[in-house]
């Protein structure tokens, strides 16, 4: 896929066209659509758009920021599906579990660099229990950068500040030699690659984006 990116009105098949379109081709499998998002934007170099519609608009926003990262995703996303209908064939009823995940950083992400001393112990404490010892090592003496990434997160915050919102984390040791766009895009890599390799935990939003923290 090429840049840039075009950002295109969204199509909306109705029940019949869907229908005319599983009687046409005997192949077709759900996960294999080519309407499905990940596979406009790879193939087509399309994103698909509502007007006027405020979770699309902070979509287009993170696509702006994170381009690399982005485009990375929609690539595992039809990776994870390819994967699953090799296994199950066209018994393949749900989204395989790397989609959800991936979808769910995209959605609600929030992303983490930590010094490269400090990320073993941010990833323990990432992984803990304990709420109160989350909210002082991250908000008080990590030195973290800390960024929203997922854009529906951006959109509940835009709605309702007061939000009590969890984020699911993506913990990334910091090379200042490298834009966060690359960096992020690594760790989906690597996410199909080495999964161990890639840290994910939870995070209250709320922690992130007080006074005491610094948000890129």
């Amino acid at each position: 896929m090429g840049f840039p990116l075009t950002f295109a009105k969204q199509r909306v098949l109705g029940k019949r066209a869907k229908k005319r379109r599983r009687q046409l081709d005997p192949d077709y499998h759900f996960l294999r659509d080519p309407d499905r998002y990940e596979r406009l934007v790879i193939h087509q170099a399309c994103v698909p758009t509502r007007p006027g519609n405020c979770h699309d608009f902070f979509n287009a926003l993170t696509w702006f920021r994170f381009p690399l990262a982005k485009t990375e995703i929609c690539q595992q996303l039809i990776i994870a599906c390819e994967n699953a209908l090799r296994t199950y064939g066209h018994q393949a009823k749900n989204r395989p579990v790397m989609h959800d995940l991936l979808t769910s950083f995209d959605e609600s992400g929030l992303v983490c660099v930590v010094p490269h001393e400090n990320f073993q112990e941010a990833k323990q404490i990432l992984n803990s229990e304990n709420l109160t010892k989350k909210l002082t090592w991250f908000s008080q003496q990590s030195g973290a950068d800390v960024m929203i990434f997922g854009h529906g997160l951006l959109e509940n915050l835009y709605l309702d500040s007061e939000l009590e919102l969890n984020a699911m984390t993506l913990l990334i040791s910091k090379n200042y030699d490298k834009d966060i766009d690359i960096g992020i895009t690594e760790a989906i890599k690597n996410l199909s690659l080495e999964p161990s390799a890639t840290v994910f935990g939870s995070l209250p939003l709320s922690i992130l984006v007080g006074p005491s923290s610094h948000i890129m």
